[in-house]
């Protein structure tokens, strides 16, 4: 793609694909050898499209720029055999240099080396920025599974996505999805003796489906309190349940809460959070 073109479409995409429902969805296709290939996948607004060919222009052109530099010095080195040496080394320097670029520039560099032009494609246009990042990381999950992306992050994980085992969006075999993203049971005797026999049980099925972590898991055991304060204290542990699985363990403190290790007790593994004490009036 020529300057020219570059500003042509600059133009037009700064006019087209701006404003809240101006984000896009794009690819970036490798043409050479009759079959075209994705090896980028991304999303964004205005020209964005156009980013990573021009931040690979820059990149090489700065290697550019630095190699000619030290070959002007070599070449004022009088005596032959160093002067050989020497522009051999910068040209080896320049190689290794190139070959840490990003896959990605590396591959649109070879693109253009070849004479060939990368394609930029526009998949999917008119969208919020919500919904360009799922669309996004769908397309990018899906292109995974082919090996032929460069791209070095993963899609936008979803708050679902963020709950399983990894935390992270991807593409998954139907058993690999069930044994990720579905909630692991907790035998009774995986926990410690001095919780169990001091907890509180809250079930919170009702809210469940509008927590996004383990602060709004708290908030809504919180909403489906029914013992009073003073005696919660006495127990001292409260295990929040969704569909029989547990979703914390939390341990009533004088002034706060914070989520502890079902094994060990002593264990600080989440934030603290403070006003813990359920929201009733007859305390």
């Amino acid at each position: 793609m020529t300057n020219d073109e570059q500003k042509k479409y600059t133009k037009a995409l700064t006019n087209i694909c701006a404003g809240e429902n101006g984000h896009y969805v794009y690819a970036l296709i490798d043409p050479r050898g009759g079959a075209k290939r994705v090896f980028y996948i991304g999303e964004g607004v205005e020209d964005r499209v156009l980013d990573h060919l021009k931040g690979q222009q820059k990149e090489q052109e700065r290697l550019k720029k630095e190699r000619d530099a030290k070959l002007e010095k070599a070449r004022l080195i009088k005596d032959a055999e160093k002067c050989s040496r020497r522009i051999a080394e910068i040209e080896t320097e320049y190689d290794a240099e190139f070959a840490n670029l990003s896959e990605k520039y590396r591959t649109i560099g070879a693109i253009e080396g070849s004479g060939a032009s990368v394609e930029h494609v526009i998949i999917k246009y008119g969208m919020t920025p919500q919904e360009a990042f799922r669309a996004e990381s769908a397309l990018i999950n899906l292109m995974h599974l082919t090996g032929s992306l460069t791209n070095i992050q993963g899609g936008h994980a979803t708050e679902n996505e963020k709950e399983c085992r990894f935390g992270t969006s991807k593409a998954r075999t139907l058993d690999e999805f069930c044994k990720d993203c579905a909630p692991e049971p907790m035998e009774l005797t995986e926990i410690h003796e001095s919780i169990r026999s001091k907890a509180i049980l809250i079930s919170i099925n009702r809210f469940a489906p509008r927590c996004k972590g383990l602060e709004d898991y708290w908030e809504a055991a919180r909403g489906c309190w029914r013992m009073r304060f003073p005696k919660a204290q006495k127990c001292g542990y409260v295990f929040v349940l969704h569909k029989a699985v547990i979703r914390g363990i939390f341990k009533i403190e004088p002034n706060s809460v914070r989520q502890i290790s079902a094994a060990n007790p002593e264990s600080d593994i989440g934030d603290t959070t403070d006003s813990i004490r359920p929201e009733r009036k007859d305390e």
